[in-house]
């Protein structure tokens, strides 16, 4: 049995968006990009590329701060910032927009300040994502699912390539075949589906292959089936014990 995975990217626009979403189109594959409102403004033909090509955008903040590391009112500045160029870009490319979600950089949900910005994200209609083929028990029993924002079950550490001398392909293969932290899923074990992020970057490696090509191909070879991003609302109950 295949395992169902939703694909997120974070971290973008860069000049390696467009050759991603190329990528993406070519494998039939719908990712949800989790923008940086400074990277939108810094690349704002790959945001309209993305979006005429059925992409859907996330908010990722304005400048990737640690919402736990800022204060409040400075993080609701990140998120409206951000809101505000996601409005305006597919207002101007004619597109209606599919889902109105956002992820906090590195999950960091805000520490302290975490009941009040969950109560933020559901007061402006912030949505889920339907992640019902997860079914971790840790992942379903924690207030992970409830949450506003959008979760992950698995990460590859694929920014280790651009940031570690000693993080090479072979590590990144690897790490698509195991569990590589706690509390995190397996493509290789269970029935559970799961939430992959990747990053927007332009690293290629010595034959000029790009990561997110090595990951893509990797999963075929373990026959996953990629599930198209489908927004919902949380329920009463739900965003009820969000905030509790």
């Amino acid at each position: 049995m295949s395992k169902k995975v939703l694909l997120t990217v974070d971290d973008g626009p860069s000049d390696n968006t467009m050759a991603l979403v190329d990528h993406l189109m070519q494998r039939e594959i719908t990712a949800v990009m989790f923008f940086l409102g400074r990277c939108m403004e810094a690349y704002p033909h790959a945001v309209d590329y993305a979006i005429q090509r059925g992409t859907v955008i996330g908010n990722h903040s304005y400048s990737h701060a640690a919402f736990s590391q800022i204060s409040y009112e400075q993080g609701i500045i990140e998120i409206e910032r951000t809101e505000k160029l996601i409005v305006d870009a597919y207002k101007r490319n004619g597109v209606e927009r599919q889902a109105k979600i956002f992820r906090f950089p590195y999950t960091d949900q805000g520490g302290n300040n975490f009941a009040r910005f969950q109560e933020y994200l559901i007061h402006n209609q912030f949505e889920h994502l339907d992640t019902n083929f997860v079914n971790y028990e840790w992942f379903s029993n924690s207030a992970t699912k409830n949450h506003i924002d959008i979760g992950v079950t698995f990460a590859c550490w694929d920014w280790e390539l651009w940031s570690s001398c000693h993080f090479k392909l072979a590590d990144l293969r690897q790490n698509l075949r195991k569990n590589v932290e706690p509390s995190m899923g397996s493509f290789t074990e269970g029935a559970s589906g799961e939430v992959l992020v990747i990053h927007d970057s332009n690293w290629r490696g010595e034959q000029g292959e790009f990561h997110f090509d090595i990951i893509l191909e990797e999963l075929e070879r373990m026959n996953v089936q990629f599930v198209k991003p489908v927004p919902s609302r949380p329920t009463l109950s739900q965003m009820l014990e969000t905030t509790v």
